[in-house]
């Protein structure tokens, strides 16, 4: 009997030693975030290491499989230098580093967001909510994917959050109104870009020359961007004589070829002055007569018609090359008027704004719409108490989840809506940004409130109140959208 019992733990003690040695030598992996950064990944002020970046995100999430990172390739990119910043605006040590997978955390005053197991049901009889799996990356979306992350490792947290940013030449110099590009600053608050507006427009050569002298004084190439829809919001047409083009609603009933060729007209005429994002089209649709201001902006008065000529005006403007805006999301064809005080309101339900308002938006997404405007609405059976580019529900369970759009989310104009929200610049960034839009459009009206504004979400984040995946997500969007365009070779 003694003898089978020392064989037995001489077999037991000869497993547990294999088994020991087994894991020796194997390195610990860390779990990858969206967009495949490690958890334990922490901001920096320097170009950090090159990283492993997932090719879909979304698809490795839902599919095991699928969650091997694509190692990030160091040649073939281009680069910048970082615009150089005081130490005081250094990220502080892994201390007192915000987590990567912070919550989002509302501000005062703002009520916690849907539980996503609350959230309505997607319905399937309306194009682009049926909640359908994410498509595969193609592998250019991949390649552009690799550069924009090789990219973003070049820029310090500051850096990152002015990409975040469409600013106004007013904001950027000491000038008002700026009509030439000296004394920008833009050495010093890299931008994702400048939206000019009428007044910065004089004649065909001061507006090509200002559009060019900004573009070369930015480190990082710029979105160049116009209000330009044709009719009534046409400065390009006012001011230095393009083609002509009347309000949309104008040509509702002359079919979706007159829609393209509209577009490529308007897209055609922007390059010619260095322009290459357009905030239109208007996919609101005029179903209100008393709006009048959507009115002769939209397309038609029927919600089916105005989905294909949306539809159609995408490829227009991707047939001259800009990139084009949806907007007002959720639909202000049948909004209340706005105040200084207050959002516009959108009385609707969810099942009423899914049959109708979503159609145009879904068809421009299923076009290829490069960007979705979040209109300054509020709507209270998605949200009672925050309008679109603040609602989490809006941006992010709608538009992102449930419509399936994941190009570059951008808010209306945001000092306005800080405004009327009774919020500062940096209050109303920070919302925008946790309920998931990308770009921050006009936030500030000078360079002191452009500056606070960078400056709060730098305490933001490193506060923990503004996660780094949710940071680095909004960038790589940006950036993968200027490489796809060419505004980043």
């Amino acid at each position: 009997m003694r003898r089978p019992r020392c064989f037995l733990i001489l077999l037991l003690f000869a497993f547990v030693c294999l088994t020991a040695s087994c894991g020796k030598g194997k390195e610990p992996t860390l779990p990858l975030l969206p967009g495949g950064i490690p958890a334990s990944a922490e901001f920096t002020d320097t170009a950090s290491e090159p990283r492993t970046v997932s090719p879909d995100a979304s698809r490795s999430a839902a599919d095991p499989s699928a969650s091997e990172s694509v190692p990030v390739p160091s040649t073939a990119v281009p680069t910048f230098p970082v615009p150089e910043s005081d130490t005081s605006r250094a990220v502080p040590s892994s201390s007192a580093e915000p987590s990567r997978e912070t919550p989002y955390v509302p501000p005062s005053g703002e009520t916690t967001p849907p539980d996503p197991s609350e959230t309505t049901p997607a319905d399937p009889s309306v194009p682009g909510t049926a909640g359908s799996e994410p498509a595969t990356e193609s592998p250019e979306e991949i390649s552009l994917r690799e550069r924009a992350a090789a990219l973003l490792n070049q820029m310090d947290l500051r850096t990152r959050l002015f990409q975040l940013i469409i600013v106004t030449p007013e904001s950027i110099s000491p000038d008002s109104p700026v009509t030439a590009p000296d004394n920008n600053l833009l050495g010093t608050c890299p931008a994702a870009g400048i939206l000019y507006q009428a007044e910065n427009m004089e004649s065909p050569e001061q507006l090509t020359a200002l559009t060019e002298g900004h573009q070369k004084a930015s480190a990082i190439p710029l979105f160049i961007c116009v209000n330009e829809e044709g009719g009534r919001a046409a400065c390009l047409i006012r001011t230095v004589g393009t083609t002509p083009v009347k309000n949309m609603y104008t040509y509702r009933g002359d079919g979706i070829e007159k829609a393209r060729t509209n577009a490529l007209t308007l897209a055609a005429d922007m390059r010619r002055f260095g322009f290459n994002l357009d905030l239109a089209p208007v996919a609101d649709v005029w179903s209100d007569p008393e709006n009048k201001g959507i009115g002769e902006r939209a397309f038609s008065d029927d919600f089916g018609k105005a989905a294909s000529l949306i539809a159609a005006a995408v490829r227009g403007f991707h047939d001259g090359g800009v990139i084009c805006t949806l907007k007002h999301f959720p639909g202000a064809g049948e909004a209340s008027e706005a105040s200084s005080e207050s959002a516009a309101a959108v009385t609707k339900t969810l099942t009423e704004l899914r049959r109708e308002e979503f159609l145009p938006f879904a068809a421009g997404i299923e076009a290829g719409a490069d960007i979705v405007m979040t209109g300054r609405l509020l709507v209270p059976d998605l949200d009672p108490v925050n309008p679109a580019p603040f609602s989490r529900r809006i941006v992010t369970d709608l538009l992102r989840d449930e419509l399936g759009f994941d190009g570059v989310v951008m808010t209306d104009v945001l000092e306005t809506a800080a405004d009327a929200a009774g919020l500062t610049a940096g209050e109303a960034c920070l919302k925008a940004l946790n309920a998931g839009c990308d770009l921050l459009l006009c936030p500030a009206g000078s360079p002191e409130q452009l500056s606070e504004c960078v400056d709060a979400l730098l305490a933001a984040a490193q506060g923990g109140r503004l996660s780094a995946v949710r940071i680095d997500e909004s960038v790589l969007r940006i950036l993968m959208l200027k490489l796809k365009y060419g505004i980043l070779e």
